[in-house]
């Protein structure tokens, strides 16, 4: 079943929710990072441990993209939320549920191993086939 929405479940407090400018092109589903006291980006360390997600919004959907220069909405999801992000391989990969997922560095979440110093940011909660190089959506949930 396709979801809908970005945040699938949430503790009861929620999530906090935030609006800053991107500097480049995102889609909801992608995770960010600060780049300034106003702006975010594409996330680019590998090692960031805190999760942000683009959410969706009245005129962006799921699909849908934001361009440099938007306000973008996006979450801080709390420890144990659930929540739909975009997943990427080099190579065909089967992500299986329960499988720990990891930032690939480039706005996207990653199958891989545990490296020292490098946390798993989620747990996938289905199963997932990857073709090579074609981001997908996963439902996970957030460590």
């Amino acid at each position: 079943m396709t979801q809908r929405t970005i945040l699938v479940k949430s503790t009861p407090q929620g999530p906090i929710k935030k609006e800053w400018i991107i500097d480049a092109a995102i889609q909801p589903g992608m995770l960010v990072e600060y780049a300034s006291a106003t702006r975010i980006q594409v996330l680019s360390a590998t090692l960031d441990p805190i999760m942000r997600v683009v959410t969706e919004d009245y005129e962006t959907s799921m699909d849908g993209t934001y361009t440099s220069g938007d306000k973008v909405p996006f979450i801080v999801p709390a420890k144990g939320d659930e929540v739909m992000v975009w997943a990427t391989s080099a190579a065909a990969a089967t992500i299986a549920a329960t499988n720990t997922l990891y930032s690939d560095g480039n706005g996207f979440v990653q199958l891989g191993t545990a490296i020292a110093g490098t946390p798993g940011i989620a747990v996938a909660l289905e199963t997932l086939v990857l073709v090579a190089n074609t981001p997908a959506q996963i439902k996970c949930e957030v460590l």
